[in-house]
């Protein structure tokens, strides 16, 4: 046998035991699926829960413990008109990764946040609205033809901010940009912006918020990799730059979305450091609160224990710092009457502290005039 055969007779081989151990493991399982609002607005995206039980723990084909993840692909969201009688569909186009949410590997979930139905087709990207107007629908999930879960019922309410908003995002590339922050174009950038301008109240204009502000933000950290000297820069108040402005008010707006929506992990995140940058200490600290209790196991969620711990550290060489620079002063005030010089600005770095003083002249807290 040459050695292109040899290959493929074992792929075709691991592909029948991975096929078999698949089946093994998806042939006792049932799923229930509920809506975190029954009721939402024409517009809004239905945040879908998806609970996974199964009959007995699951576990690794490789390590033989239990699996934090379970995989389940083929999955289908039918929809119905509960008036019209109308179907429509969201297809899960990649495998669903089930987390999981015990202990014993017997039951994992899943939240998805529904609104397009974006795919390709004939050389072309696609993107349908799920529910295409105001009315009640039913939902179910199926697998194969089959139906694998519940049925609930939701209601679509009219809303005029919500159809404005679909009205923008009309083209498949800029939903995908808002969804997975992938096929960006400047005319996505412009759709979004419209979007929290017209709709900013809602919430797929808080949704479009959050994908600008993450987006504003890898561009501000590429701008400045060194955030301490910017920071220098920005707390002497005469340095302007609007990336930033832009990125705390995208961030302020979708830091209101609902804790399902995964981008709103990385939206406190990047908060947190624009919060620190204006010396917003306290708010900083709640925010890194909030990841850590949210979040416990999320990329950014995880570290925020450490984040405080280095924050309060730098917190503390700001205020030591000003205290002494203001005894400082004081001294010199004593000497010289009425001209006082002190700092205008604090920089804290992050890899080891360093403080740099910006100079400024401020004569007993107003600044000198020529």
């Amino acid at each position: 046998m040459g050695y292109e055969k040899r290959i493929i007779t074992m792929f075709f081989v691991i592909g029948v035991l991975c096929a078999s151990q698949i089946g093994r493991a998806q042939s006792a399982w049932s799923i229930r699926i509920e809506a975190v609002e029954e009721k939402m607005d024409f517009g809004s995206p239905l945040i879908l829960k998806m609970y996974l039980m199964l009959e007995k723990p699951y576990k690794s084909a490789y390590t033989g413990g239990i699996s934090k993840i379970y995989r389940l692909d083929g999955l289908r969201l039918s929809v119905r008109n509960k008036d019209t009688g109308d179907d429509g569909v969201f297809i899960f186009r990649v495998p669903v990764n089930f987390q999981i949410c015990d202990d014993k590997g017997m039951e994992y979930s899943k939240t998805e946040v529904i609104l397009w139905d974006a795919y390709g087709e004939h050389k072309k990207l696609n993107a349908d609205v799920v529910f295409v107007k105001p009315d009640r629908y039913s939902i179910v999930l199926t697998r194969a033809k089959k139906i694998v879960s519940n049925t609930i019922e939701v209601v679509v309410e009219p809303s005029r901010s919500g159809e404005q908003a679909l009205s923008i995002l009309t083209d498949a590339n800029d939903v995908c940009f808002l969804i997975g922050g992938i096929l960006r174009r400047p005319e996505g950038d412009t759709a979004l912006k419209k979007v929290v301008a017209q709709a900013g109240d809602t919430t797929l204009g808080r949704w479009a918020a959050g994908r600008l502000g993450v987006t504003y933000f890898e561009e501000f950290r590429k701008k400045y990799p060194t955030l301490s000297k910017f920071r220098a820069l920005y707390r002497t108040g005469e340095h302007e730059e609007p990336l930033f402005d832009e990125v705390c008010k995208y961030l302020n707006a979708a830091v209101e979305l609902q804790d399902e929506f995964e981008i709103r992990e990385q939206v406190v995140s990047n908060l947190v450091t624009g919060e620190w940058i204006k010396g917003n200490y306290e708010r900083a600290f709640a925010l890194l609160d909030e990841l850590k209790s949210k979040y416990p196991g999320g990329k950014y969620g995880r570290n925020a224990q450490k984040r405080k711990e280095k924050l309060e550290e730098l917190r503390k060489q700001d205020l030591d710092l000003i205290e002494a620079e203001k005894a400082r002063a004081g001294d010199g005030a004593q000497r010289r009457g009425r001209g006082v010089a002190l700092p205008v600005g604090i920089v804290l770095g992050g890899a080891g502290v360093v403080a740099v003083v910006i100079a400024g002249l401020v004569v007993l807290g107003k600044k000198r005039r020529k």
